[in-house]
């Protein structure tokens, strides 16, 4: 039997510049619908900083669904971690968003 409060209960987990623990609830659908969302509003709007505001916009989306009761701006993500930094959290969260539900046993 699948149980999907242990499912659930997987949080990618990380601690922010200042100190501060981030325990991030799995991404929902709702989440990448809005990411979508603002990439092709920014490409018609013809934005030309479009991949930054993407990234910082999904990072603070997918890290204020914390059980942690912190909530970030996307001012505050841009000057607490460089562009680099950035991007290397997308392809982690990515990674772990896949390899999560992989490692569990039923």
């Amino acid at each position: 039997m699948i149980d999907l409060r242990t499912i659930s209960a997987i949080t990618f987990d990380l601690t922010l510049p200042d100190g501060r623990i981030l325990n991030v609830k799995q991404p929902t659908k709702e989440l990448y619908d809005k990411l979508l969302e603002t990439a092709k509003l920014a490409k018609a709007n013809g934005e030309e900083d479009t991949a930054f505001n993407i990234i910082y916009n999904f990072l603070v989306r997918a890290f204020n669904r914390n059980i942690n009761d912190i909530t970030l701006t996307k001012e505050e993500l841009e000057g607490m971690i460089s562009v680099n930094v950035a991007m290397h959290l997308v392809i982690e969260f990515q990674k772990w968003t896949t390899n999560s539900l992989n490692s569990l046993k039923n």
